[in-house]
């Protein structure tokens, strides 16, 4: 396979923004400065840029435009927002629906190279969702010399398209920058590295624009004093799915939202936060493991059935923060039980919802002393085959499943095995007698550790570790006992 060619962006901004949603969205669905062909390309022209950073990930389409302006000081202040705001929103607002325009009606014209010879990896989706980002730098320090505060903009949807540079226009205030109301977030440098930071995932991210758009689609807004008090309001709301939204009066444009300038600062100030970054941890294990493979995709380096490999880091990087983190204790603890133990392997099941559709099947396997590392390769995948099938004979609602097999803990090695399997449909008797010789020749035990996980993103306190618990037990039993002896 080809090695991947791609641009880290241009510009020191350009780059700060790439590095940050690489971190957010991992490598393989983020590319800084893609080009168009401009329909007509002459011999040794270079094609035109179609945007800063284009982020493709299912059918979610991220265009990124940004714009790095030093803001006027000629006195006065209303003039001065005029000027900046046409240079560094309204030129990037052009950019983003030109870029829009042209990956919806040509999305197989989007290339990663100024001489448009390197098509985008990433097939754009017929289907695809757009969400219009700007991020604006350069004012903060202006505005927040003026006004105190952090000087992030403020948000105020009553303000639509001209509004914002006309005389009585309210400085470092945006409302809908597009005058036919199609929405364009707008960040500047402090609100994109807070909503990266704290959305680090494409699901968690995707899943707050959807429903900060709900919320202006539906006039539920009336005012925001910055976008880090309105993501606050979002994570400290939830719907009856236990996923963060708004209000349900306001999303449903009964009521308008006025948001309370402490709103982040107080959020941040919880405990239970504090132990959601704590309870993150794990998680990161996660991110390592699809970047690991990402980039020996992106090096050309891989063997067998890549787009089998494509599919597994999709649906990998698809699991929002909170999942990631039984799946990176999952890694953890099965690595630790096999090498403790002195088993062969072991493994650990790990479903994604109640109704055990997409299962990730987590599998440490010891070398035995195998000197040929190839040969213990060759053993572990086979393994790992095995017990994709035994995984479906024990799960029948599993439509995918999703294989990582690695080393137990302290091994010398370092390598990872990945398989994305789809069972056969229908799966028949034949499929179950073959998944119980499986697990009968490798001796897994006849009851699967299965579990679908369930946590909360802010937990009101921290899971303790097997020697906290044994103290904690002790404790118990020392007060109950002077419970019983003051009676």
């Amino acid at each position: 396979m080809t090695r991947f060619f791609r641009s880290f962006g241009t510009t020191a901004s350009e780059r700060a923004l790439h590095r940050l949603c690489t971190e957010t969205f991992l490598s393989l669905w983020s590319y800084a400065n893609v080009y168009r062909d401009q329909g007509r390309p002459k011999q040794g022209a270079d094609g035109k840029e179609l945007c800063d950073l284009l982020v493709v990930f299912g059918r979610h389409v991220l265009i990124f435009s940004d714009k790095s302006c030093g803001f006027p000081d000629s006195g006065d202040s209303a003039r001065d927002w005029s000027r900046w705001y046409k240079r560094a929103i309204a030129r990037s607002a052009k950019q983003v629906f030109g870029a829009e325009r042209w990956i919806l009606h040509h999305p197989d014209r989007v290339y990663l190279d100024p001489a448009c010879g390197i098509p985008m990896p990433i097939a754009i989706p017929a289907n695809a969702r757009v969400h219009r980002i700007v991020v604006a730098t350069g004012a903060r320090e202006r505005h927040a010399r003026g006004a105190g505060g952090s000087g992030s903009l403020m948000l105020n949807p009553a303000i639509v398209g001209s509004q914002h540079t006309e005389p009585t226009a309210t400085p470092f205030t945006i409302g809908w920058v597009d005058g036919d109301k199609r929405y364009v977030h707008v960040f500047d440098e402090l609100t994109i590295f807070t909503l990266l930071k704290q959305l680090d995932t494409v699901t968690d991210l995707v899943a707050y624009l959807e429903r900060k758009e709900e919320l202006l689609n539906a006039g539920g807004l009336a005012f925001a004093p910055n976008e880090t008090c309105l993501l606050a309001m979002y994570l400290a709301t939830l719907d009856s799915n236990e996923r963060h939204t708004f209000p349900e009066g306001a999303v449903e444009g009964k009521s308008k939202l006025i948001i309370d300038p402490q709103a982040w600062n107080d959020l941040v100030a919880l405990p239970n936060y504090r132990r959601k970054r704590e309870a993150d941890e794990p998680s990161y294990i996660w991110d390592s493991f699809i970047e690991y493979w990402t980039s020996h995709l992106m090096d050309g380096d891989l063997l067998g059935d890549v787009s089998q490999i494509e599919l597994a880091l999709r649906e990998m990087a698809s699991e929002p923060r909170v999942l990631r983190r039984a799946l990176g204790q999952g890694i953890l603890s099965v690595r630790s039980m096999v090498a403790q133990s002195g088993k062969n392997f072991g493994a650990r099941t790990i479903a994604t919802s109640p109704e055990k559709k997409k299962v990730y099947a987590l599998l440490a396997v010891h070398d035995n002393g195998e000197d040929d590392y190839a040969r213990y390769r060759e053993y572990r995948q086979l393994v790992l085959q095995a017990y994709l099938h035994i995984t479906k004979s024990r799960l029948p609602p599993a439509e995918k499943i999703i294989g990582l097999a690695f080393e137990p803990e302290g091994s010398a090695g370092g390598s990872e095995d990945l398989i994305y399997f789809e069972p056969p449909s229908p799966w028949t008797s034949e499929d179950d007698e073959r998944a119980r010789d499986f697990a009968e020749n490798l001796g897994f035990d006849a009851s699967p550790s299965m579990r679908h996980f369930r946590d909360w993103e802010f937990p009101r306190r921290l899971a303790q570790s097997p020697e906290e618990q044994r103290k904690t037990r002790n404790r118990r039993k020392r007060e109950r006992k002077a419970r019983k002896g003051r009676r």
